[in-house]
């Protein structure tokens, strides 16, 4: 009885530890991202872009930005946005010549957009920002918001 007490005590450490270490990376990771979030737009060549509503919801685009500095290939897609709804994820798009391919879904981390994107921004002369059903599509439908590389 004792020994089973404690193999479900040390199960249950180790089920707990398991939990804590992914969230702690997941801060870690968001802290880095951060960093070269500041980084890339405090650079003297950074080229920071907000982005434009495309449903008429004027608070929407300037609440979003793009930024990269020439000669990296890393974009950076950040701001606030509400809750897609259930059932649903905001898709990033990456587009030329009219043509797009998703490079990104995501949610938003408590109304919270800090995406980076491994992309050479200038293979692109656009960003668009979906809403699309959970797991995403293959071709943007529901326009969010937009912007020109």
């Amino acid at each position: 009885m004792a020994v089973a007490a404690v193999a479900a005590a040390v199960v249950s450490l180790v089920g707990w530890n398991v939990t804590l270490a992914g969230r702690m990376g997941r801060t870690e990771r968001r802290q880095a991202t951060s960093a070269q979030v500041i980084a890339a737009v405090s650079h003297p060549s950074s080229r920071v872009v907000p982005l434009a509503s495309s449903t008429g919801q004027r608070a929407i685009g300037p609440r979003l930005a793009l930024a990269y500095v020439p000669g990296e290939s890393v974009l950076y897609v950040f701001g606030t946005l509400p809750e897609p709804p259930d059932g649903h994820v905001y898709e990033l798009w990456l587009g030329r010549g009219g043509r797009f391919v998703g490079v990104a879904t995501f949610v938003p981390e408590a109304g919270e957009v800090l995406l980076k994107i491994r992309a050479n921004p200038f293979r692109y002369d656009s960003l668009v920002i979906t809403v699309e059903p959970e797991g995403g599509s293959r071709t943007p439908s529901q326009k969010l918001a937009e912007a020109s590389l």
